[in-house]
């Protein structure tokens, strides 16, 4: 998947064994959240809110056993909730 991409943004993905950051020029394939953002090297405090928020549920998702794809819904049946969004607030 990440041979396809060749622009900067960051791709979030999680399965039950690892959390995943690609872009077109690097991939990081790690267990702990921390250190896949260390990694990111992003400066912007909003990008750097948004990806923070995006790795939590990731992390939660592989907590759970489950997988989780970038702005994706934490959706698994009863337990599931929506989730909320900026426009929301308007």
């Amino acid at each position: 998947m990440q041979g396809q991409i060749s622009d900067r943004n960051w791709r979030l993905f999680a399965d039950a064994d690892w959390l995943y950051a690609f872009n077109g020029d690097r991939f990081i394939r790690e267990t702990n959240m921390y250190a896949v953002f260390e990694q990111l090297d992003v400066d912007e405090a909003s990008h750097a809110f948004y990806l923070g928020k995006e790795l939590m549920k990731a992390t939660i998702a592989r907590g759970l056993g489950k997988s989780y794809r970038q702005e994706g819904p934490l959706d698994w049946g009863i337990l599931s909730f929506p989730e909320p969004r900026r426009e929301d607030l308007r």
